[in-house]
């Protein structure tokens, strides 16, 4: 009797720290899904990490379709120009939760199209 509980007290422990691990490891995700059917004003999306997070990559995915070409920029880095079909996914592989992340949406044009967006760093 006092083997098993042992046994069962040490188990309870191992899978606690591997618990514990898991979220150190992946647990600092932080994301936004954003739909943008409104092309008309510039739009900014911004992520703030914790302060104990540990990222590694900051990236946003692209799915639907713009008539007119839209950039997007993170961290107000180069932009990346879309349009038409979009199914795409931009990083900015050298993030380390030492600054907010930010997502930069704009159009030169009045353009018309669904985008849905999600913006992650993790």
């Amino acid at each position: 009797m006092k083997k098993r509980f042992i046994y069962i007290i040490s188990l309870s422990i191992i899978l606690l720290l591997g618990l514990l691990g898991y979220y150190e490891l992946f647990g600092h995700v932080k994301s936004n899904k954003i739909l943008v059917k409104d092309f008309s004003k510039i739009r900014n999306d911004i992520l703030v990490p914790e302060k104990k997070g540990a990222y590694s990559t900051h990236y946003v995915e692209l799915k639907g379709y713009v008539n007119d070409s839209v950039k997007i920029s993170l961290d107000g880095g180069f932009p990346y120009i879309i349009q038409g079909k979009v199914d795409t996914v931009f990083s900015n592989i050298d993030y380390y939760g030492t600054y907010d992340a930010i997502l930069k949406i704009e159009s030169n044009k009045k353009t018309n199209g669904k985008l849905k967006i999600k913006h992650v760093i993790k």
